[in-house]
């Protein structure tokens, strides 16, 4: 974390820095007051990328708040702001500044990439698609821009212009990072893909995800004693000695399941009704479950190891901490979604953190969800999407530990995806029972819902419901054979 000396403030922020790199943000942020109080704009700059990169959002938003008001004609503190809006989650206020940024700076590329990556979460595709083009246009080297406009773009043929500046980019690969690079080769990939050229964009689709393997550092190996550990450590009767542990909340409910698996349109659904808030892909269980094990269990001992020498109180507080953490996000709301996938590899814990914990199994065809895993470029996958032996292993596992979850939480709710697309409707009102919830129609309207949505699936749940993915990987039979093999060959194990 480097910091450029701002006279007289050098000290400050170099104190300033030291305090955060310690951990301790109160101090830093006390120490941070001179320089914040200043009419200095580019040392609260300094103090502000500061705090950003501790991840200090507030703070950081107050700093950047502070130079617009001392500098309103700078774009840069603009364009820093809308990005840290948006790691906040305050959309409309990142949308406003990103236009600001292009009122004082029409041709900021960056702060059309910005703006169009914000509408799409909204469901403005049209809009966004007109920055996009301008944006890749000014700077054709911009990769993430140029991956968001071909999950929009409706392609014309091989001759779209689009396509067409793909070729070339991905051509001379020179000077690309390998995360560039494989953006690049996934968008050509989608491109030839909605042309119906499947040979080709498999090519790219599978030369997008070799680049992303040599930056991954999924261990197959690691993942196989991840999940022997949790079930080995949440047997069945720990559940049953701790019944009484966990706090008791109404409005924590769960998603979990496989990316790509339909939890997104089942998170839509939800969050259309009043009585409930979608909190998104947050990390709130992880850092509970953390921190309990630092306050109640003794130096060396780690989840989910030492699960059993936890002490009820401990489970307690962790659940107390989980359901206090959501409440935040929502005053209102009678129940909040976390739709944290992954968490389907804590469930144990969730457990025994919260009694009558609600949660929702997402599935889908196995095949369509890994090649929909293969096709996309996430912002966090974990890792394990970018060759089939990691992809189809990974979904074993996954798949034999919702086994022994589904064995000891009875309050587990499935819901296919095939089966959601052909009866919205009756699938829908089965997740509002199961939440314990009134019918509510709006619930039906899910693709008018203009809350933000960041996920692969961001495009889609603005617009009614469609069939045609189901059975897309029917598309690549013959390239994904060696998958299908992983899978059969092993299924039948768990």
């Amino acid at each position: 974390m480097s910091v450029t000396p701002y006279k007289p403030f050098n000290d400050t922020l170099k104190q300033v820095r030291q305090y955060l790199e310690q951990g301790q943000g109160r101090k830093a942020a006390d120490t941070a007051r001179t320089v914040l109080e200043s009419d200095d704009h580019e040392a609260i700059f300094a103090i502000a990328r500061l705090f950003s990169a501790a991840s200090m959002s507030s703070e950081s938003a107050a700093a950047l708040e502070r130079c617009t008001e001392l500098n309103p004609g700078n774009p840069v503190y603009r364009l820093v702001l809308a990005r840290i809006y948006e790691r906040m989650s305050l959309l409309e206020k990142g949308i406003r500044e990103y236009r600001a940024v292009l009122v004082l700076d029409a041709d900021n590329a960056a702060a059309m990439h910005g703006l169009a990556a914000s509408l799409v979460s909204h469901g403005n595709t049209e809009e966004a698609e007109d920055l996009l083009l301008r944006a890749v246009g000014l700077e054709p080297r911009l990769a993430t821009a140029h991956y968001l406009l071909a999950t929009i773009r409706r392609y014309q043929g091989r001759d779209d212009p689009h396509v067409r500046q793909l070729r070339s980019l991905v051509a001379s690969r020179a000077g690309f990072s390998a995360k560039d690079y494989s953006r690049l080769c996934f968008a050509l990939g989608r491109a030839l893909d909605q042309l119906g050229d499947f040979d080709q964009a498999f090519f790219w689709i599978q030369a997008a995800n070799e680049a992303r393997k040599t930056t991954s550092r999924f261990d197959l190996a690691g993942e196989r004693s991840l999940v022997a550990d949790r079930i080995r450590f949440y047997p069945a009767d720990l559940r049953e000695k701790m019944q009484h542990s966990g706090y008791q909340a109404s409005w924590p409910v769960l998603i979990v399941g496989m990316p790509r698996s339909g939890s997104t349109l089942v998170e839509q659904i939800l969050a259309s009704h009043p009585a409930v808030f979608g909190a998104g892909e947050i990390m709130d269980l992880q850092h509970c479950l953390s921190r309990a094990a630092d306050q109640h269990l003794k130096n060396g001992e780690s989840l989910p190891a030492a699960a059993s020498m936890m002490p009820a109180h401990g489970w307690l507080m962790a659940g107390e901490s989980y359901a206090h953490s959501l409440r935040q996000r929502d005053e209102g709301a009678s129940r909040i979604v976390d739709k944290q996938l992954f968490n389907y590899l804590e469930l144990g814990a969730a457990g025994l953190m919260l009694k009558n914990i609600r949660i929702i199994h997402c599935v889908r065809d196995p095949l369509d969800t890994l090649w929909s895993c293969y096709f996309n470029a996430f912002k966090n996958d974990r890792g394990f999407t970018h060759d089939f032996n990691d992809l189809g292993n990974t979904w074993l596992l996954y798949r034999q530990l919702m086994g022994h979850w589904r064995e000891q939480i009875t309050d587990i709710h499935e819901v296919a995806y095939e089966d959601l697309v052909a009866d919205v409707a009756g699938e829908a009102r089965k997740l509002v029972e199961f939440l314990r919830l009134e019918w509510d129609d709006a619930c039906l309207s899910f693709h008018d819902n203009p809350r933000q949505v960041t996920t692969a699936s961001q495009v889609q749940v603005h617009q009614e419901i469609y069939q045609s993915s189901v059975g897309r990987w029917r598309n690549y039979e013959r390239q994904l054979q060696p998958l299908r093999e992983i899978i059969e060959t092993n299924n039948a194990l768990f």
